[in-house]
């Protein structure tokens, strides 16, 4: 029988042991937290299938001084960390580049064409259906030519990706979406996703399903990984785990447990914030606003509101301005009542620089599988990129050509 350690009990890691797990592979997760209590836990919860082509980093030079200026919302970052990640944002820049972006697009979305279809699967096989809502998501627009020209280009998108939209003036808005205050130019309704009511509680479901059917999980923090004769050995505090296959799927962390086998994977890390308001009227779908680069969205702790990314290490403390502009903008055309918790949560996207996962063995040591870099579709991405590896490791073909996502594009 198969058998491999995975390190990561976020959505992506626990993805892959189901994935393991439905091939006939005996599988143990190692994490130092209970499954989905990290990035998994605080995004925005959607699952977005429309998202065809992976968020590229803007070039014109008003998005890179207002960055470095401080005067964007959706992105920020302090002087220090940008000279810190300098080497993984330039080549971000130029995988942002016009064609080498379409390039790389095909790529994502032959990935992201089956990710619905993975999570129904899990969804009913962890009996987690009451979680999800198969409504899609909103992106709003306060100005009446940029919403013009968006409506224009994601008509254009959908009919070359066989997606389904409908374009929402002001009024038809505030019809569907009581809760907004001002309906601003109108929204893009994507009705292809779906969304999740907690996505912490997705993980927790999927991992459960994975326990029910003889799966283990480990709550301990690996502090090293290395080959042995007969596969791989995590070293946690309490004991040594072995297995003949490892999967490292542990997100943000994954580089530094490939630093200790001497690999170097350049990320760039994007940090996200969220708090949870008492909304007196509901917000009925998830809603982007485009202006700002917050998503607010029901869940089930109230009114979620998530923010864009701030280019941060791991180990920094929190800075809750760019939460505090999204709310006072969130605060403009909607009515989310008072803030739930004193503490917001914050965690961080791992985001590669080429904005490709990477999923597959490396050529460089035999057995050892990553999978991880799924930046801000993570959620939406863990179960068809856990079947896709699975199927690797199975030596089956997957659904999706494995070249554009095998490690060997970072040399290892």
């Amino acid at each position: 029988m198969n058998e491999a350690l995975v390190i990561g009990a976020g959505i992506v890691g626990v993805s892959t042991a189901l994935a393991l797990q439905e091939r006939g592979w005996t599988v143990t997760v190692i994490d130092r937290k209970e499954p989905g209590c990290e990035t998994s836990f605080g995004n925005a919860g959607i699952l977005q299938r429309e998202a065809v082509a992976p968020y590229a980093m803007p070039l014109g030079p008003g998005f890179l001084l207002g960055v470095l200026l401080g005067r964007r919302n959706d992105v920020r970052a302090r002087w220090r960390e940008l000279a810190w990640q300098a080497g993984a944002l330039v080549r971000y820049g130029f995988h942002s580049t016009p064609a080498r972006h379409a390039l790389l697009s095909a790529a994502y979305e032959s990935l992201i064409r089956t990710s619905l279809a993975a999570h129904r699967d899990f969804i009913d096989a962890s009996g987690a259906g009451s979680l999800v809502r198969r409504t899609g998501y909103r992106e709003y627009f306060r100005n009446p030519r940029v919403f013009e020209a968006a409506a224009r280009r994601s008509k254009e998108m959908a009919a070359r990706h066989g997606l389904n939209l409908a374009v929402m003036d002001a009024a038809a808005l505030q019809a569907a979406e009581p809760a907004i205050t001002e309906p601003g130019a109108g929204a893009i309704h994507w009705l292809d996703p779906w969304s999740v009511s907690n996505p912490g509680r997705l993980t927790t479901a999927y991992a459960a399903a994975l326990v029910a059917r003889g799966g283990h999980i480990v709550g301990a923090e690996v502090t090293a990984i290395r080959a042995t004769a007969t596969g791989w050995t995590a070293k946690t505090a309490g004991r040594d785990w072995s297995a003949p296959h490892l999967v490292l799927a542990a997100g943000p962390w994954t580089p530094r447990l490939l630093a200790g086998l001497q690999i170097r994977v350049p990320m760039v890390y994007k940090r996200g914030y969220h708090r949870h308001y008492t909304a007196p009227v509901p917000l009925n779908v998830p809603m982007l606003d485009t202006d700002h680069g917050y998503v607010a969205t029901p869940v089930e702790q109230g009114l979620r509101i998530t923010t864009g990314a701030h280019l941060a290490r791991l180990h920094l403390p929190p800075d809750y301005a760019q939460l505090a502009s999204a709310e006072t903008a969130a605060r403009g055309i909607l009515d989310i009542g008072r803030a739930d918790e004193i503490q917001p949560w914050t965690g961080t996207r791992p985001c590669l620089p080429d904005m490709i996962p990477l999923i597959g063995e490396s050529t460089r040591l035999p057995r050892l599988w990553v999978n991880f870099g799924h930046g801000h579709q993570g959620l939406t991405l863990g179960p068809a990129s856990g079947r896709h590896l699975a199927a690797l490791m199975s030596s089956e073909p997957p659904a999706t050509a494995p070249e554009p996502f095998l490690p060997a594009r970072y040399g290892f």
